[in-house]
């Protein structure tokens, strides 16, 4: 009984020029979303981290959050809620 060869002589390898062309286009399709994003995401970052700071001074001093030092029946801590307006 012969051995049958499964590989595939033609377009196999990791360097035919198809697979060449296709790792390019996806490195620059790669390079632009990618710059494209951060284009879009930089002027935003100093108001996320506005808003942060603001957010986390709020719940500090409990004007946005409902937190108590209350445990649960378990002894847990309760979560934090939103307080119903």
């Amino acid at each position: 009984m012969a051995h049958k060869d499964h590989r595939s002589s033609s377009g196999g390898g990791w360097l035919s020029p198809a697979k060449i062309a296709l790792y390019v286009f996806l490195s620059i399709a790669a390079f632009f979303l990618f710059t494209e994003h951060l284009a879009h995401l930089v002027p935003v970052l100093p108001w996320l981290f506005t808003y942060r700071a603001l957010v986390v001074h709020l719940n500090t001093v409990g004007k946005i959050f409902n937190c108590s030092n209350e445990t649960d029946f378990f002894g847990e801590k309760k979560l934090c809620e939103l307080p119903m307006m």
